[in-house]
């Protein structure tokens, strides 16, 4: 009774995670769910996405409620494509790609007017701000600055190469990244006036830069043909993630705190909990395990991938571990990697007094069950997990209990 009990209960909370276990596709109110997208950004549980010109009801929509429900923010906006969104507040900056130049709402994207006063191409492919300045990257002619929210721009190119295609911005403290075409990484310490190149170790001094994501002093850069790299000292040297094949192309990047989410043009999302060491594809959900991705935003609660088959939004709580709802797990137990491919292994604590580590699966079926006695629990348990199928799984250590995903 006691075990028919403990399985019941272990059924009604892994039950609670399944909801969102793979990606879903958003759509609703005009925006069509299976459009080709170009962008996607967050602010808090405001979402704004965009759709390719030429496709289905194009344009730029907006959700108040991570994806649940959609309103076309189109007033103003012309026939192009919304390449690239920058979100301040209720003031927001759309990039185009075609024609339209910078647009600029300052009502939540009720209302856009252009904001190109300065701007020699009008073709912005990447936007990011600080303080008072928002900088703008475009395709011909380099990147600009504002210092009056867009109404007038200055460029900023001294000490580019030849190539003024600036496809990335980041900031990391006060220094400003750009990642270029053809030729690799850029960096300022005055604010775009001048600029130092940072290629480092890069494979290619001719390599395309896609996009840029920080976690803490590591500095991730993902390039089209090299796949993914990794600065630890502001981009003086580059070595190549080894979880990614050598000649992978990346598009976009992102991340939530150690968890790197990388957006390939071919093989959909891949997620690395060790900053690069491992990846693994997440793409239950998405219409084909060869997705082709776009740009991934985050906000707390939800991972956001724009697609050629749709927006499609997936909970952060059923694919990594360090978000709110792992509170409810006990933090003595850690299991890692997580997700994983191939082998767990679970760091048990000091005071196990448990006969049996068991896994039960999402179902509260158990599948695995061995004792644990004599056992050092600085030293771990390792289990081959290689053979279950994927899905959500739990740990139980007595009356602990810690979650993982197997891909």
């Amino acid at each position: 009774m006691k075990k028919l009990f403990t399985t019941a209960l272990l059924m009604v909370i892994v039950s609670t995670f399944s909801l969102y276990s793979n990606w879903e596709r958003c759509g609703g109110s005009g925006m069509v769910d299976t459009a080709k997208f170009r962008a996607v950004t967050t602010s808090g549980t405001n979402i704004y996405a965009s759709i390719y010109y030429g496709a289905p009801n194009y344009g730029i929509y907006f959700s108040s409620d991570n994806g649940n429900t959609w309103a076309a923010k189109n007033k103003g906006m012309e026939s192009d494509t919304v390449y690239t969104i920058l979100v301040e507040g209720n003031n927001i900056f759309a990039g185009t790609y075609k024609k339209g130049g910078l647009k600029f709402s300052n009502d939540g994207g009720s209302s856009w007017v252009v904001k190109n006063k300065g701007l020699l191409d009008s073709m912005i492919v990447s936007l990011t701000s600080k303080d008072s300045f928002v900088y703008a990257g475009t395709i011909n002619s380099g990147m600009f600055v504002s210092s009056d929210s867009g109404k007038t721009w200055l460029p900023r190119n001294t000490g580019f190469g030849s190539s003024l295609y600036v496809r990335a911005l980041i900031f990391v403290g006060d220094n400003l990244y750009a990642g270029t075409y053809k030729d690799g990484i850029f960096m300022s310490t005055d604010n775009g006036s001048n600029w130092t190149c940072k290629t480092g170790l890069l494979v290619s001094e001719f390599m395309n830069v896609n996009s840029f994501t920080l976690n803490g002093q590591y500095l991730f850069a993902g390039t089209q043909l090299y796949g993914v790299f990794i600065s630890s000292d502001y981009g003086d040297n580059w070595q190549a993630i080894s979880g990614l094949s050598k000649f992978s192309n990346t598009n976009c990047l992102s991340n939530k705190g150690n968890n790197l989410f990388i957006g390939t043009p071919s093989n959909g999302v891949y997620l690395s909990t060790d900053n690069g060491t491992t990846c693994n594809t997440i793409n239950d959900g998405m219409a084909t395990n060869n997705e082709y991705v776009r740009q991934l935003a985050i906000n707390d609660d939800y991972i956001f991938a724009a697609t050629n088959s749709g927006l499609y939004r997936r909970k952060l709580s059923e694919i990594i571990t360090d978000v709110a709802d792992n509170k409810k797990q006990d933090k003595e137990i850690k299991v890692f990697p997580n997700p994983v491919k191939d082998f767990i292994e679970i760091g048990l604590p000091s005071s196990n007094q448990s006969p049996k580590i068991k896994i039960y699966s999402v179902e509260g079926i158990e599948v695995y069950s061995k004792p644990s006695e004599g056992l050092n629990p600085s030293e771990g348990y390792k289990i081959d997990v290689s053979s279950f199928a994927p899905g959500v799984y739990y740990v139980k250590v007595g009356d602990r209990v810690c979650r993982f995903v197997k891909i």
